[in-house]
């Protein structure tokens, strides 16, 4: 028993190790030898199926992360963790089920308040599924939790453009570019979000057909300056039915 119990800790560390070196297809195959057997301690087991799990899910596999993701939660119902990879395998899918996700990002939330990433996930799910309620006050939790976490703000600037909200992209995308004025990231996110802007106002400005915005014209003088000549707005009616 000892012998069988030393061999399935040996493959859950070789498992760890790799996983934590990247090698996930060495990864997932000592993962089928430490499941097949019980001679792990449950705490363990638990930990093991939730590691499966999040391979299945990064490689793709999502009805298998889901199903080994559900039995994890069966062991150990209570882990925040847990909750939030099975709600993105319902996401991440095209299969999958958008308010199912946002079921398990909000229990993910009620399990670990204090996690920003949990919040916006909520945040995005909700947006689509149309619950702007619930949207509004997780984006106001994760921007609160990690207002300086650069790559949780551009998602979350990104669900409120989906969302509709610019004025309060911009007003974000501005203080971030007041932080960081020089990180091409942050300008690039400025620019995204100040031409979804535009685009919305002219669409708001023609109800009765939509605005495209074309670039700038840059013509080349002899002098080699280059000059922005003029911005064209093209609005196409709508066809009548």
């Amino acid at each position: 028993m000892s012998r069988m119990l030393s061999l399935g800790f040996h493959a859950w560390n070789l498992a760890r190790r790799a996983a934590t070196d990247g090698r996930f297809a060495v990864a997932s195959r000592h993962l089928q030898r430490v499941l097949i057997d019980d001679t792990l301690p449950a705490s363990e087991r638990v930990e093991a199926l939730r590691l499966a799990g999040s391979l299945h899910l990064e490689a793709g596999r999502f009805a298998k992360a889901r199903n080994t993701l559900r039995e994890a939660i069966r062991q150990k119902p209570k882990q925040a963790n847990t909750h939030y990879l099975l709600g993105l395998a319902h996401e991440r899918d095209s299969y999958g089920s958008l308010k199912k996700a946002a079921l398990r990002f909000r229990k993910a939330t009620r399990l670990d308040e204090s996690n920003a990433t949990y919040w916006a996930a909520l945040a995005r799910v909700t947006v689509r599924i149309g619950r702007r309620k619930l949207a509004k006050v997780a984006i106001h939790r994760a921007m609160k939790l990690a207002p300086t976490d650069s790559e949780l703000r551009a998602g979350v600037i990104d669900t409120l453009l989906e969302a509709g909200w610019t004025k309060t992209a911009l007003r974000m995308a501005t203080q971030a570019r007041f932080l960081a004025p020089r990180d091409r990231d942050v300008e690039a996110l400025w620019n995204r979000v100040r031409f979804e802007t535009t685009r919305q106002q002219q669409v708001n400005a023609n109800p009765r057909g939509s605005a495209k915005l074309l670039p700038y014209l840059r013509v080349v003088a002899v002098d080699g300056q280059k000059h922005e000549v003029r911005r064209v707005i093209v609005c196409e009616p709508k066809a009548s039915v």
